[in-house]
């Protein structure tokens, strides 16, 4: 494995700690930056509902961080300062350990580290979709998001969907959870919805940056609505051959109302 990247959700309960982590988001960003063997990370917050609304929802943050190891990145959530004040904060948070599969385009400038040699997906499938829109095309974009979060929340095969970004209605993040490569590209190439935004969006040029990825799961930390079936499943074991194609424990028992909201 060349690199992980960890994903961590955060929940804050009550007006106080909603205040502090809304306020607390510019120091964050910079006590991320420099923690020891992070060499890529992403402060972000989130939208109401299941995270793509354009009204903001000041309970729940995301972060996002490249690491050259995953022993890096546990010695890190173990002792980091930042990682540990918001534990103590939160009402609940989960943190996903992902392998990277494929990725295209750029973050911020940002290549992402995936292996040479290539390497199998294996179930579930972990999908993150960032974009930074241009500003003449927000009202384009933003138009056709609700039906997209719609027709996502009611497929079979989308164990968990939720948005985040860096900044308000113009950089924006997807992460997701499938149950296959196959169903997460029929919705993304071929849905009414997604598949019409898709095909729009590259042909008219909404988007000044894009950046695609894949991930395998590692291992999972933590609870969260939706991501519970993940949580306590240590796959490093998994990169032995025997165990490579192996699913992931019944994350299709997760069902829609137990979503993070």
């Amino acid at each position: 494995m060349s690199s992980v990247v960890t994903f961590s959700l955060y929940r804050f309960d009550g007006w106080a700690d909603k205040v502090w982590a809304l306020f607390n988001m510019p120091v964050s960003k910079l006590a991320l930056r420099r923690v020891p063997g992070a060499s890529f990370t992403k402060m972000m917050g989130t939208g109401g509902g299941a995270g793509f609304s354009w009204k903001p929802n000041y309970g729940v943050y995301a972060m996002l961080c490249e690491w050259p190891s995953v022993e890096t990145a546990e010695h890190a959530f173990a002792n980091a300062p930042i990682f540990q004040r918001y534990r103590s904060r939160a009402l609940e948070t989960a943190t996903l350990f992902l392998e990277p599969v494929s990725a295209r385009g750029t973050w911020d400038g940002h290549v992402f580290s995936v292996p040479g040699h290539g390497v199998e997906q294996a179930r579930p499938v972990i999908a993150m979709t960032r974009a930074t829109l241009r500003l003449k095309t927000l009202l384009s974009f933003w138009r056709r998001v609700g039906r997209i979060s719609d027709d996502a929340e009611v497929e079979a095969e989308q164990h968990f969907m939720i948005g985040t970004g860096e900044l308000p209605w113009v950089r924006q993040v997807t992460f997701s959870v499938w149950a296959s490569i196959e169903t997460m590209e029929r919705f993304a190439r071929k849905s009414a919805s997604h598949g019409e935004a898709a095909r729009l969006a590259f042909a008219r040029g909404w988007f000044r940056e894009s950046c695609f990825m894949r991930f395998n799961l590692v291992k999972a930390s933590g609870t969260w609505p939706g991501l519970d079936d993940l949580v306590g499943c240590d796959r490093r074991v998994r990169f032995s051959p025997d165990t490579r194609s192996r699913p992931a424990a019944s994350v299709a028992a997760r069902t829609l109302s137990e979503r993070a909201s």
